[in-house]
């Protein structure tokens, strides 16, 4: 029985020794730190708004080591007097009760979206320089102007009333205790090799044969991207398929993204934001964990990666293919109804010539 348990408590620090190596980019020293909780490389910013029209809450992952997003949790209302949780309890606390509000809750998922997207592409240079002095000089109400300009220029609120709160921790933390944030695969932990210099090779998210790759088919370069929402004249995301042409916005912060949007005339220079881009949907599927991931052909070898969570919302696409796939549909019945018509003209005319000749 004490041998059951020992070997229990080395397999759970086995495993959370790879999990530090995985976020440590396989460095051994900054792993073994992050398991005595030396090396806390992840900041969870814990944020509630309310004005009076919408109010919400949620939670930004943000990896202060390679300065980046890691992930989002939003929940928004427009039930103003929905309750809010509170930024100062613990932040797996908080969390939870996020998700419960947006299982239970009013959520407007149009907004929700919106404020994601938003807050994606806040993640300049110049924020994260600002976000970074923030946070290491402990700067709370610093931190709390620059969360709220965010939400009031995504959501395009004028007033609002806004709490945040930062705890500095861990990956492996997030890991073991977050419920909204995309996991490791741990079988990827099991089998992955060493490297010739001893050290742990970094997993390759690509693993799977149909995932388009860098080098691969002649594939350039990936972008991260989303959907471009139109609630009243889109297409359901459901319905989309292969050979679609939608509406997205690239959300990269690849350096490459700013090129390629310039070639589309499809980045605002002054504002530094990329402007919409029209793209083919090349593969679509639901991934499990992940929502509806989609592939999208901007240009020859450039695809752009859509990870959309949501799957009741409706997409915008190509004004150009809408339009011709409503002339398609309408050709048809017009046909038909030519046809008719002209049934009615011979029927009317042979009932004449009968008249004529009988009279």
């Amino acid at each position: 029985m004490e041998e059951q348990k020992n070997k229990a408590a080395s397999d759970g620090k086995d495993i959370n020794y790879a999990i530090a190596l995985y976020y440590t980019g396989g460095d051994e020293q900054c792993a073994r730190e992050m398991l005595e909780g030396r090396y806390r490389d992840l900041f969870i910013i814990k944020a509630s708004f309310q004005s009076s029209s919408l109010a919400g809450a949620f939670l930004l992952f943000y990896n202060i080591k390679h300065l980046k997003l890691v992930d989002v949790c939003a929940y928004v209302t427009s039930g103003v007097m929905s309750p809010i949780p509170d930024p100062a309890v613990l932040w797996w606390e908080f969390e939870k009760t996020v998700t419960r509000l947006i299982r239970e809750g009013e959520q407007d998922h149009i907004l929700v979206r919106t404020l994601r997207d938003g807050i994606i592409r806040s993640f300049t240079k110049s924020f994260i320089a600002d976000l970074n002095r923030f946070l290491e000089n402990e700067d709370d109400i610093s931190l709390n102007r620059l969360v709220q300009k965010v939400v009031q220029d995504a959501l395009g609120l004028q007033r609002l009333e806004m709490k945040v709160m930062a705890v500095n921790t861990t990956s492996l933390e997030m890991e073991q205790k977050s419920i909204t944030t995309r996991k490791i695969d741990p079988q990827n932990l099991e089998t992955q090799k060493l490297n010739a210099a001893g050290q742990v090779r970094p997993l390759d998210d690509a693993a799977s044969g149909n995932v388009p790759r860098v080098g691969v088919d002649g594939v350039k370069l990936i972008l991260k991207s989303s959907f471009i929402l139109s609630p009243i004249k889109g297409k359901d995301i459901t319905r989309l398929q292969v050979g679609d042409r939608v509406r997205i916005n690239i959300i990269d912060k690849n350096p490459k993204a700013v090129a390629v949007a310039k070639a589309f005339n499809a980045y605002d220079e002054q504002n530094q934001k990329f402007l919409p881009v029209n793209a083919r949907i090349r593969q679509i599927e639901k991934a499990e964990g992940k929502g509806i991931e989609a592939y999208a052909l901007l240009a020859k070898g450039i695809l752009a990666h859509i990870i959309e969570e949501e799957e009741n919302i409706k997409v915008a696409m190509d004004p150009n293919y809408v339009w011709q796939s409503e002339e398609e549909e309408k050709n048809p019945v017009n046909v038909t109804g030519m046809i008719v018509i002209i049934l009615i003209i011979a029927i009317c005319t042979a009932v004449i010539i009968a008249l004529i000749k009988l009279l």
